[in-house]
C-alpha cells in the first residue's frame, strides 16, 4: 500500500549505470525529500529510508520524530548477532563517499563477492570502520531501552490496536515470550539468560514490524495485503502472514530459545522482502501445469507442498477465522510458509504423496 511522492522504482537508483547521472538524480530527490521532512509532510517508509542512508552521520536521526525507526533498525542490525558486546562491530564511515569510493562499491556490486570479501575490501578502503568500545556500550544501552519501550507498547490489549500490523506482531511476540517464560519456570535457563533471550525476542520483533511496514508499501496502492492466485482461488499474504512467517522462520542466529530452535528457516531463495513475489511466480507455474485437482480447496485448511531448487517447502492456507463476523468478507490467507525439515513430515511426503514435475527446478506433491 504505497502513497509516497516518489515511487519505489524512482528511489532505486542502482539501475542508473552512469555514476555521475545517478549522483545528480540522488541529490535532486534528496533535496526534495529533506524539504518535506523539515516541513513535517508525509513520507513513505521507502522515502524515509532514502533520506537516512543518504546521510553521513546516522546519529543525527537517533531521536528524530520521523526517522527514529530507521536509526533503530540500522543500529539493531549492527549488533543483532551479539547483544553481549563481545564481538568486533563495524559501521559505515560518516564521511561523504568520494567518487573513487563510489566506483569501488559499484565494482564490488558487479563482481558479487562473498560477504567477507565485501567487508574486508570496505574496511581496507576506510568506507566501513570498527566501532570503539564507548560507542558500543552506548548503542547496547540504546537497544536495551528500545526493547523495554517495545515491550510496553505490546502490553496494550491487542483489541485496542488500530494498526492491524502491530496487532499481529503483538500477538505473535507474546507467543514467543510465553514460550520463553516456560523455559524459565522449568529452570532450563537462568534469570540473566532469560533477560537476554527476552531482549533478543523484543528487538527482533520491533525490527520485523518495521521491515513489514516497508513490504506493505510494495502492495497495490489501496491494499494492505497481496493477492496470490492458486487454482482460481485468491489467497492473501497479509499482516498475519508476515508476523507469523517472519517471527518463526527467519534469522535463527539472532535468537536462541527452545521455541525458535524447533523451527526451520528460509535461506537464500526466499528473502523476506520478496517472499510474496517469489511465491506468486511459483503459484503461476503451478497453475499453468493444471496438476492440482479440481477439489484442491474443498476444505477450510489446505496445505501445499512443493520442491524448489532441491528444497522441500510447506505452505499452509486457511479461511480467515474472523470470516463469520458480521460484515466480514470470507477470504483465504497464507497461514505459514517454511522449509520441510521435520522427519515426520518428510516421511509423510515419501509415503503419502506423488512428486510431479512442474519445471526443471520445481516439483509439486499431490496426495496419492
Amino acid at each position: 500500500m504505497y502513497s509516497g511522492h516518489y515511487s519505489i522504482n524512482d528511489l532505486q537508483l542502482d539501475t542508473i549505470k552512469d555514476i555521475d547521472i545517478r549522483e545528480n538524480r540522488s541529490k535532486e530527490i534528496l533535496a526534495h525529500l529533506v524539504d518535506r521532512w523539515n516541513s513535517k509532510q508525509y513520507l513513505s517508509e521507502h522515502e524515509k529510508e532514502f533520506i537516512f542512508f543518504s546521510a553521513g552521520n546516522k546519529d543525527f536521526f537517533k531521536n528524530d520524530y520521523c526517522l527514529d525507526y530507521n536509526y533503530f533498525s540500522y543500529t539493531y542490525l549492527i549488533y543483532a548477532m551479539d547483544l553481549h558486546g563481545t564481538s568486533k562491530y563495524y559501521k559505515w564511515s560518516n564521511h561523504k563517499k568520494t567518487v573513487n569510493e563510489n566506483y569501488l562499491i559499484e565494482n564490488l556490486r558487479n563482481s558479487n563477492p562473498s560477504r567477507e570479501v565485501w567487508r574486508q575490501t570496505l574496511i581496507q578502503a576506510g568506507i566501513i570502520i570498527e566501532i570503539q568500545k564507548q560507542e558500543i556500550d552506548e548503542a547496547l544501552a540504546y537497544l536495551r531501552e528500545k526493547a523495554s519501550e517495545w515491550e510496553n507498547n505490546l502490553k496494550t490489549n491487542s483489541e485496542q490496536f488500530t494498526d492491524k500490523l502491530i496487532k499481529e506482531f503483538a500477538s505473535e511476540t507474546k507467543t514467543h515470550l510465553k514460550e520463553l517464560e516456560k523455559e524459565k519456570k522449568e529452570n532450563t535457563i537462568g534469570y540473566f539468560q532469560y533477560l537476554h533471550k527476552k531482549k533478543q525476542i523484543l528487538l527482533f520483533s520491533k525490527n520485523a514490524y518495521f521491515t513489514s511496514k516497508k513490504i506493505i508499501e510494495t502492495f497495490d496502492v489501496d491494499k494492505s495485503y497481496y493477492i496470490l492466485h492458486l487454482k482460481d482461488v485468491d489467497v492473501r499474504f497479509y499482516e498475519y502472514s508476515m508476523a507469523h512467517i517472519l517471527m518463526r522462520h527467519y534469522s535463527p542466529a539472532t535468537r536462541d530459545y527452545n521455541f525458535i530452535n524447533s523451527k526451520s528457516f528460509h535461506i537464500g531463495d526466499f528473502p523476506f522482502n520478496n517472499i510474496h513475489t517469489v511465491l506468486k511466480t511459483i503459484f503461476e507455474q503451478i497453475n499453468l501445469s493444471n496438476i492440482l485437482p479440481e477439489n484442491f480447496f474443498s476444505k477450510n485448511v489446505v496445505n501445499l507442498r512443493f520442491e524448489f531448487n532441491n528444497q522441500n517447502y510447506f505452505v499452509g492456507t486457511k479461511i480467515d477465522p474472523n470470516q463469520n463476523e458480521k460484515g466480514k468478507v470470507p477470504f483465504r490467507r497464507i497461514e505459514t510458509f517454511h522449509i520441510i525439515e521435520d522427519q515426520h513430515m518428510l516421511k509423510e511426503l515419501n509415503n503419502e504423496f506423488l512428486k510431479k514435475i512442474i519445471a526443471t527446478n520445481l516439483y509439486i506433491y499431490i496426495k496419492k
